[in-house]
């Protein structure tokens, strides 16, 4: 799912804040963007760069590192909503006891690969 129809529907459903991910490349890009996110920071400052922020539910477009550190992001009874693999890491795998220990839930969406 492209990360606007991500944001605006995360709008729809009731989202106080929506944070933004994105390459080192391409933050000047994302701070120009007409979406108006809350927030934009650099993936490669994943987990670390929101301190204690925890969040309800993650769209992970990229799947790879990035989905891994996902998990660090989420609160208990989260959700993490896999929508793509642009990291092109085929092999990255996501332990279940991750899922189980922090109460998340891991869904798949697909809107035509």
């Amino acid at each position: 799912m492209p990360a606007s129809r991500a944001f605006l529907r995360s709008q729809k459903l009731g989202a106080s804040r929506v944070v933004g991910t994105v390459r080192t490349s391409k933050l000047n890009a994302a701070a120009n963007t007409k979406l108006p996110y809350d927030r934009i920071v650099d993936s490669n400052e994943l987990p670390g760069i929101f301190g204690d922020e925890k969040f309800d539910v993650v769209i992970d477009p990229v799947g790879g590192t990035v989905r891994s550190h996902s998990f660090a992001l989420m609160k208990p009874g989260s959700r993490l909503i896999v929508a793509g693999n642009a990291s092109g890491d085929w092999e990255h795998q996501v332990k279940t006891n991750d899922l189980w220990l922090g109460n998340a839930t891991v869904s798949g969406f697909n809107a035509g690969a």
